[in-house]
């Protein structure tokens, strides 16, 4: 399992895992250079090792395609963050933003690698992070270098053989708000609308709200993503604002915490992320719930895009 900063080189081609987030090209892992490592293992007489090859960096798909296939008889399990074109996203440091945080809460309580996989790829995309071009998880589990989804034979047959988390339930989302609701207003949405959005107030006293369901919640918060933000290439994304939700009194279900000044006319998304301890120190993580708010020229209204 790779998880950090990776980087390539298109001239080779070759792709690159940055050993230690180290910007030195001594520390480079190359993916020929491991391609031929993991060839070797899986030759010879005798019984095969099963390998998975794990990658969450920047560019990642690029560097696992290059170990894609393995020798005859042997099974290679490979799985990518997001695409060779693509950054990632590592947004908090505990993992909650990262397709990592979401692929190891599903493997904690027991799912195979395939379910592990659709349940993170589903939550990166609802985050749509970076907004331009959010990331696409890849895996590949028949050597043919492709993302199919007749694929994941063998990936529905693997999973963590330590699984802390089994029996645990997940946190669940059942709804969120963001300021008071006012009369629908239809006809005049922003451009890009999914749908004919609702207008809110975002002046002062509004609130973010999120209200869990059934079960223990450790912590709730909203992550701030600005649609106009730019982000560097070969850089994980990891400049958000954040807000700690705390519970209500009287109301264990909901956890609220001010509205942010979400300052001039812009779009960002309001992604709420929530999770557990299973009891053993690893983090449980709801699918994420997002909301995606225009704010008015006025900076008196905000516009709900959809939810």
């Amino acid at each position: 399992m790779l998880v950090g900063h990776g980087d390539k080189n298109l001239t080779i081609p070759d792709w690159y895992f940055l050993v230690d987030g180290t910007q030195s090209p001594d520390d480079y892992l190359a993916a020929s250079t491991l391609k031929t490592v993991l060839d070797e293992v899986q030759s010879g007489p005798g019984p095969l090792p099963e390998i998975c090859l794990y990658v969450d960096a920047c560019y990642a798909c690029g560097f696992v395609k290059k170990c894609s296939g393995s020798p005859p008889g042997a099974k290679r399990l490979i799985l990518a963050g997001t695409t060779d074109q693509r950054v990632a996203s590592f947004g908090l440091e505990d993992g909650a933003l990262s397709f990592t945080g979401f692929f190891l809460s599903s493997a904690l309580l027991g799912n195979t690698f395939r379910d592990c996989f659709e349940s993170a790829r589903a939550a990166i995309a609802a985050l749509k992070i970076p907004p331009a071009s959010p990331q696409t998880p890849w895996l590949d589990d028949d050597g043919d270098a492709r993302y199919t989804r007749d694929g994941g034979n063998v990936a529905r047959t693997w999973v963590f053989g330590h699984v802390p988390g089994y029996g645990y339930l997940a946190p669940e989302i059942l709804e969120t708000d963001f300021g008071a609701p006012s009369a629908l207003v239809l006809g005049s949405e922003p451009a890009g609308a999914a749908q004919p959005g609702r207008m809110v107030s975002s002046g002062s006293g509004k609130r973010v709200s999120c209200r869990m369901g059934v079960g223990e919640t450790k912590t709730v918060r909203v992550v701030v993503s600005d649609h106009a933000a730019s982000y560097s290439s070969a850089e994980p994304v990891t400049n958000f604002q954040v807000l700690d939700l705390t519970r209500e009194l009287g109301d264990p279900s909901l956890w609220t915490a001010p509205a942010p000044d979400l300052g001039q006319a812009r779009t960002v998304s309001f992604i709420f992320i929530a999770n557990r301890d299973d009891g053993f120190g690893f983090n449980l993580y709801a699918q994420p719930a997002v909301k995606t708010i225009h704010l008015n020229a006025d900076a008196d209204s905000a516009w709900i895009l959809y939810e």
